[in-house]
């Protein structure tokens, strides 16, 4: 029974390290397309800070990216 309790926190331990480790990440991906209209595009990370693009280089992409996928194609990858 306490080895069972003991895995228990030891999962709940990877659990938190994962998550400390992930938090960088992005929480939401946004389209190409909606990333164009704004004035400052970015997304929100795991841990709530934001995640800048430079306007300059998605316009960089939306030139390589046919038009027709600029809606479908997230960001980021």
């Amino acid at each position: 029974m306490d080895s069972l309790r003991g895995y228990d926190r030891y999962l709940a331990y990877i659990e938190r390290l994962i998550r400390d480790i992930n938090k960088h990440l992005p929480k939401n991906r946004k389209t190409l397309a909606q990333l164009l209209v704004e004035k400052d595009p970015w997304v929100e990370a795991n841990d709530g800070n934001k995640i800048y693009f430079k306007k300059s280089e998605l316009e960089n992409v939306s030139k390589i990216v046919p038009r027709s996928f600029h809606g479908k194609v997230m960001l980021p990858i």
